[in-house]
């Protein structure tokens, strides 16, 4: 099945031009137009499309990045064929380019399990030959290089093979990098750490995805597949960045460096071939001469010359031919001896041709009967020049060995030097050192006295002379005095020069102007009547509207780092940084009710099923205390502590420390201990029936002990089996998570992430297999993505609200608090409160036990905590308004903070327009304020009764 990266239409853009609803994400089909833009426009996507956009465009960037690395390792190949001993690097870039295009493919069908709708499967039939191609006699008769071969999907892939291909594309990238270093005339270090990074992710996926097997048609595992295209296409855009640089400067280096080795020996080729010429020529006046030994002699070193000369120009070409051959074998894969004989011999023939031809041509002017003086002179000369060439020699071998040795370290003189102390470390040498440097202060001495009385003579001689000129006037002399500038020249001069630095002061540098999007269109009215959900989601949507901050409690000293309702709703608990943990009670207009004084910063408050007991978590010990704030226990744990939860029985308590979670009874004991291999737990929620417990963590390591080079970290949440002790499924997770909170059900989840990451539902499903007294497992289930109107960084743990949890909130680090309807995923409510204390929010708790009016209460930086509500009569008066009953309020909310520009917007439902219905909009709430009773510890409570006036909306007055 043929396919080619980055031409095959499929593979491209065409991807993107869905337009489907369905896929990614189970999300009601009668919230997709709930969850539109700010201002209700119908037609803004919803938030299955903008989930699907987005992975379309991660699906698109990733196809992109594999033709252009696709195209980047043709023109790779193309670049080295050119160079001497290419086939390997030819032979592993087509194959890395195979195992890339089989990746994609996989990748692809992926994606079309994702969205059916949007992304249809790669037929086979259409792989094996997607551009048609040439006649068969044709296509016979073309031979291109091996390397311009199409990559081709041959095999019967499947999702199924992910952990396989990660494995084997680890296996050729590694090859591919082992051929590009067998080039020792340039190495790229980022493309060596580039590629390194990607085989180190690629093996650790590869380890990880062995524990799925099985489960690759689960959407759970085919979405973090998905998320891994972002992780892979920034390792292929950095490869594709360091492959460009090798090819733009490492491929001409190499090139340069063989032809340099080239052109030496095809010079060496041609002195050989003349040499031997000059000694076949010389041999003439001498082979008939044998009468004599010394005339034998001369014949035998001019024949010996004659033999090393052809040597040597029969091996450079033997070289030479080899060093061009893109087949040959790297230097590091010959033998030893042939390496020497064909890159050695050459020069060694030829020096050694040179040497014999000399001394026969000493030994020739002797036989020969020549003058005394010819034959002396010659005799001096030829010495002179093979002592030359015997010292070169020999200080080309000395670099070479000192090479072999250090490692260009030391160079040869730094080698001598140290042989030279070595040597003048002797006693006699000493003594010989000593006399010499005694000779050498005396010469110098002397020198001087000689330069100064020299000085002194030359010094009398100039004064004699009539006109005395220093040398350095006789060789520079001084330049005629300037004449002084006109009085008007220099006004003119000044004049210029005052004209040209306005003109370059005045030079206008175009300002940037601020950067603003597009100006949003009002919403049409007649679209405020139209019906956007169902009856509960209109009861919810006023409610919702009406909150405001009601009450201020500075009771702390540090950052509220955790909020937490009782059940019953009565008390309010929180932990901060300043080693204190309060209880509020809500029936007294949350007068401060305990105030719990710690050893350490506290986390996290956890109060029982019933609401008599509360936990509160220390770095290292957990305290046990009543709801009247006495201390029953301090359980003092040996590891870190990093969340705690209850039973749902109230008899015994999870604590989560490290890859282990330990069940605590209310006396400290330990009752039981649940490890989890190669996970590091967050945070854990124990379900409704006390079987099976529910976490998420981050993974230490792979199956095969493996960690991830460059990409993050999986995370997974696990379904834990408490009687089995054992997990019965698991869901990799690529984004960093934090919290788990289960509903009273037992049976959702809501899994809180780190930064811009939205919060996500997921379903626990009860699944039996076919085998007989087989047990029910539970997997998870994907429900909802709850999306923001606009990117927000989450911050805290998302919880759910309203009756029967009906709502699901989570605030952000701007001070936002986003309220989402939890079956339709639809944002029902969204409160920008930047004036409000903005920019610093830690956490958000919402009180399930109030209905008439909602409450809920924020965390801040500073230390308060924000109390929420909205007025109890317009609750109630809305709620009587949809035909149901009323609850009286237990206590009567007073509004905070005058003069406050609070931004609320949720989408409209179906109502009638009244005095007590808010309009959807700005509302600038003007407050009256007093300040409230002193609490104890020397804090303040403000609480502010008010009358809400606003500019566009009509509110009824508080309650005093």
């Amino acid at each position: 099945m043929p396919s080619r990266l980055g031409t095959t239409p499929s593979y491209g853009t065409s991807f993107l031009a869905g337009n489907s609803r369905d896929g990614y994400f189970a999300t009601a089909a009668s919230s997709r137009r709930q969850a539109g833009s700010d201002d209700g426009d119908p037609d803004a996507p919803s938030v299955d499309e903008r989930l699907q956009q987005a992975a379309m465009e991660s699906l698109h960037r990733f196809q992109t990045c594999m033709g252009e690395l696709d195209r980047k390792l043709l023109g790779f190949s193309n670049a080295v064929r050119q160079l001497g001993s290419s086939v390997g690097i030819l032979s592993s870039a087509l194959r890395l380019r195979e195992r890339l295009t089989q990746l994609a493919w996989l990748f692809h069908e992926n994606a079309a399990a994702l969205f059916p709708l949007c992304v249809p499967h790669q037929p086979k039939e259409a792989l094996v030959a997607p551009h048609g191609g040439l006649p068969r006699r044709k296509r016979a008769r073309a031979k291109t290089p091996f390397h311009f071969h199409r990559p081709l999907v041959y095999r019967n892939l499947g999702l199924e093979d992910f952990p396989e291909q990660f494995g084997l594309l680890a296996r050729d990238v590694v090859a591919f990098l082992s051929r590009l270093n067998e080039f020792p005339e340039f190495t790229d270090e980022a493309l060596n750490g580039s590629i390194i990074a990607f085989e180190g992710d690629l093996k650790y996926w590869s380890s990880c995805l062995k524990v799925y097997r099985g489960q690759f048609g689960y959407p759970s595992v085919q979405r973090y597949l998905h998320d891994l295209l972002s992780e892979i296409s920034g390792h292929i855009e950095a490869i594709n960045s360091s492959l460009s640089t090798f090819v733009d400067i490492g491929v001409p280096t190499i090139r340069f460096a063989q032809s340099h080795g080239t052109t030496n020996l095809l010079n060496l080729t041609t002195i050989a071939t003349f040499f031997s010429a000059v000694t076949a020529t010389t041999l003439q006046f001498s082979f008939g001469s044998h009468d004599n030994m010394l005339e034998n002699a001369v014949n035998g070193f001019w024949f010996t010359s004659m033999v090393f000369s052809i040597a040597a120009a029969v091996n450079s070409l033997l070289g030479l031919t080899w060093r061009q051959a893109m087949y040959r074998s790297p230097s590091h894969r010959v033998p030893w001896w042939i390496l020497i004989w064909i890159k050695r011999s050459p020069l060694v023939f030829l020096v050694l041709s040179i040497m014999c031809f000399s001394v026969g041509l000493v030994l020739f002017a002797y036989s020969s009967q020549q003058s005394s003086v010819v034959s002396a002179v010659t005799t001096i000369f030829t010495a002179f020049s093979s002592f030359g060439l015997v010292v070169v020699s020999t200080w080309f071998a000395l670099e070479r060995l000192t090479f072999s040795r250090h490692k260009g370290e030391k160079w040869l003189e730094d080698s001598l030097d140290d042989l030279w102390d070595a040597v003048a470390s002797l006693p006699p040498f000493q003594q010989v050192d000593e006399l010499s440097s005694s000779v050498a202060q005396w010469l110098l001495s002397a020198s001087k006295r000689v330069y100064t009385a020299a000085k002194d003579v030359c010094a009398s001689a100039l004064a004699l002379l009539p006109h005395r000129r220093t040398p350095e006037t006789l060789l520079f002399p001084s330049p005629p005095p300037t004449p002084p500038m006109p009085t008007g020249s220099r006004f003119a001069l000044a004049v210029r020069t005052v004209m040209m630095a306005r003109s370059g002061a005045e030079t206008h540098v175009p300002r940037l102007g601020r950067w603003t999007s597009s100006p949003q269109p009002e919403p049409d009215e007649d679209h405020r009547g139209e019906s956007q959900g169902s009856s509960r989601v209109a009861e919810l949507v006023p409610k919702l509207n009406v909150l405001a901050p009601v009450q201020e409690l500075a009771v702390h000293q540090k950052l509220v780092r955790h909020l937490q309702f009782s059940p019953d709703g009565r008390f309010l608990a929180t932990a901060s940084w300043d080693r204190t943990s309060v209880i509020f009670d809500t029936e007294t207009s949350f007068e401060h009710h305990k105030v719990l004084h710690l050893s350490g910063s506290c986390s996290q408050v956890a109060w029982s099923p019933d609401g008599s007991l509360i936990l509160t978590k220390l770095l290292r010990s957990i305290k046990i205390w009543t709801q009247a704030g006495i201390l029953l226990k301090n359980v003092e744990r040996h590891r870190l502590v990093q969340s705690l939860c209850w039973s749902p029985d109230g008899q015994a308590f999870m604590s989560v420390e490290g890859n282990e979670v330990t069940k605590l009874d209310l006396a400290g004991q330990a009752l039981d201990t649940y490890s989890f291999d190669h996970l590091e737990i967050h945070d854990v929620g124990v379900t409704s029936d006390s079987q099976r417990l529910v976490g998420v963590g981050t993974l230490t390591s792979s199956i095969d002990g493996l960690v991830p080079s460059k990409s993050r970290t999986e995370k997974q949440i696990v379904v834990y089996n408490l009687d089995r002790k054992a997990v019965e499924s698991r869901v990799p997770i690529l984004h960093d998570i934090r919290d788990i909170t289960l509903a009273r059900t037992g049976d959702l989840a809501l899994v809180s992430y780190e930064s811009e990451t939205s919060p996500q539902l997921w379903k626990l499903d009860m699944w039996r297999s076919r085998a007989a007294n087989a047990p029910s497992t539970a997997r998870l289930r994907l429900l909802q993505t709850y999306m923001p109107d606009s990117p927000a960084d989450f911050v805290g743990v998302s919880y759910f609200g309203g009756k029967d949890d009906e709502l699901v909130l989570c605030a952000s680090k701007s001070g936002d608090i986003h309220i989402w309807h939890r079956n339709s995923g639809a944002l029902l409510h969204h409160v920008h409160a930047q004036s409000l204390g903005g920019g610093d929010l830690t956490c958000v708790a919402w009180n399930s036990s109030a209905t008439e009016p909602f409450m809920l209460a924020t965390g801040y930086h500073d230390g308060t905590v924000r109390v929420w509500a909205g007025p109890p009569e317009l609750a109630r008066s809305t709620h009587s308004d949809s035909g149901s009953l009323s609850t009286p309020s237990r206590w009567a909310p007073t509004y905070l903070h005058p003069d406050v520009d609070l931004h609320t917007e949720s989408p409209v439902v179906p109502q009638a327009e009244s005095a007590e219905t808010p309009r959807r909009g700005r509302a600038t709430l003007h407050i009256e304020s007093r300040e409230g009773d002193d609490i104890s510890g020397g804090r303040r409570a403000t609480a502010f009764p008010a009358a809400a006036r606003a500019s566009d909306t009509s509110l009824p007055p508080a309650p005093s």
